[in-house]
């Protein structure tokens, strides 16, 4: 949850935060106010001030529903996970599905704290949940799927991220890429190059930094293939978007060993 700077969501965002600061200094304080205000934070990445509202919030809680409650947990813990403090985070998540067990996003929220402390077990047990209670809650397929290239499935890659592109979502380089790595991991190269080509379209690429991936996978899909040239290319382009792309600096090498191969015979 945050907003672009200088967008008209991120000007929108500091007007509640001023709204709901003045109804906090004016003495009329409650659990939802420090909630809303928490969000403003949260939605400006000003994670610590986000922190210290959702706990003034919880002081509240004897008189807050366990809705509120939960999202309260649901919202401070995702703090804590992007700030690197993983217990804490999965404390305030294991709270937030106690309070609110139908809320298909705490459930998530749950597993992505999991999956950021290498209990995938715990982290896909908590993602089917989720799924079970909302499977239109559309990222939590690609949050699977991240635990599923952990574990190296890229059959279950492939059908979350499948499923998720179904799904009313945009369909960006990031899912491409993603989908793309686990075809590559099973020899699928003509379907590499379909994804990284889709992904490659200006509608869907939003970063150079998601190009040089999709380029180094695709240079690698056309080197299994024996495409050496087009490989060349791609890593080419990998490297020209990012320097520190190691493993298409890899592939350049062994395309130019390959090509020395083939002049030799």
């Amino acid at each position: 949850m945050c907003v672009a700077p200088r967008s008209i969501e991120f000007y929108t965002s500091i007007q509640r935060l001023h709204r709901f600061t003045q109804i906090i200094e004016a003495g009329a304080a409650t659990g939802e106010s420090y909630l809303f205000r928490g969000g403003c934070y949260q939605e400006q990445q000003m994670l610590d001030a986000a922190i210290q509202d959702y706990t003034k919030g919880l002081e509240y809680s004897g008189s807050l529903d366990d809705e509120t409650i939960g999202i309260l947990y649901d919202s401070r813990g995702m703090c804590y996970q992007r700030t690197h403090r993983p217990e804490q985070a999965l404390a305030d998540s294991k709270q937030a599905v106690k309070h609110n067990p139908t809320e298909s996003r705490a459930w998530a929220n749950l597993g992505r704290t999991y999956h950021s402390m290498g209990n995938y077990e715990e982290a896909l047990k908590a993602f089917a949940t989720c799924i079970d209670i909302n499977p239109q809650d559309t990222w939590v397929w690609y949050f699977r799927a991240q635990t599923y290239e952990a574990l190296g499935q890229p059959e279950n890659i492939i059908s979350d991220v499948t499923t998720l592109m179904a799904l009313d979502v945009a369909k960006t380089a990031i899912l491409y890429n993603t989908r793309a790595r686990a075809h590559l991991a099973l020899g699928h190269y003509d379907a590499v190059i379909a994804d990284c080509n889709a992904g490659l379209q200006p509608e869907t690429l939003e970063r150079d930094l998601e190009a040089w991936a999709l380029f180094a996978v695709r240079g690698w899909a056309y080197f299994y293939l024996g495409k050496l040239e087009d490989a060349l290319a791609d890593f080419m382009d990998s490297i020209r978007l990012d320097q520190k792309a190691a493993h298409s600096r890899l592939g350049i090498g062994l395309v130019y060993k390959a090509m020395g191969a083939e002049s030799g015979a």
